[in-house]
């Protein structure tokens, strides 16, 4: 497994027991700030919870969207977010692409 998809998914064992992320810092070599934004976002949006595919692609996409927020492009987005998971940007951009396509599309016939 991708280091940055356990860290993801050790963030979500934390964040769904209540537990502290202290730690994590050290274990991954991120920064409290970035931990505790991944944290934020996973809290606010319960339903990342309980994905057990594409946690890394909907975080991302999350994060990239609160970059652009704050009048990034989407590009000045993507970079700021593949620098803190050290990933390229074509990688991040792929997988978010990747987990898009695969979404349900429902279409009704008459």
């Amino acid at each position: 497994m991708n280091k940055n998809i356990l860290f993801l998914e050790e963030i979500k064992t934390f964040v769904t027991s209540g537990l502290s992320l202290i730690e994590f810092q050290f274990t991954f070599n991120k920064s409290s700030e970035f931990i505790f934004k991944i944290a934020r976002l996973m809290a606010e949006n319960q339903y990342i919870l309980t994905l057990e595919e594409n946690i890394d692609a909907v975080i991302f996409d999350l994060l990239i969207m609160e970059e652009m927020a704050q009048t990034k492009t989407y590009y000045g987005a993507l970079v700021t977010v593949a620098e803190e998971f050290e990933l390229s940007e074509t990688y991040i951009k792929c997988k978010i692409a990747n987990y898009k396509s695969k979404q349900i599309n429902y279409k009704f016939s008459a």
